[in-house]
């Protein structure tokens, strides 16, 4: 929520997300306002990549049947190690 809020606040102070744009406007704008759309997309990264205190979505998410889990893991990194391969040959 917060990095969805911290994008559109972006847009709406700079009316564009290139960093281009942005980095150009940065020094004209208000301090206060930079200071919290970045203290919004850093509380939103953080909460989407589950790192502490933002973790508490974590392990309901880890609950099922473990083999399950396993299986689609695997599948992924074998995906995963595909496409890796393909993009090095380049076929």
């Amino acid at each position: 929520m917060g990095l969805s809020i911290g994008f559109f606040a972006l847009f709406a102070l700079f009316g564009s997300l290139d960093y281009a744009t942005i980095f150009s406007l940065v020094p004209f704008m208000n301090e206060t306002a930079i200071t919290i759309i970045g203290l919004l997309l850093l509380t939103g990264a953080m909460a989407k990549s589950a790192q502490i205190p933002l973790h508490s979505w974590l392990p309901g998410s880890m609950e099922g049947f473990k083999g399950v889990k396993h299986y689609i893991s695997i599948i992924i990194y074998i995906f995963l190690y595909l496409y890796l391969f393909r993009s090095l040959i380049r076929f």
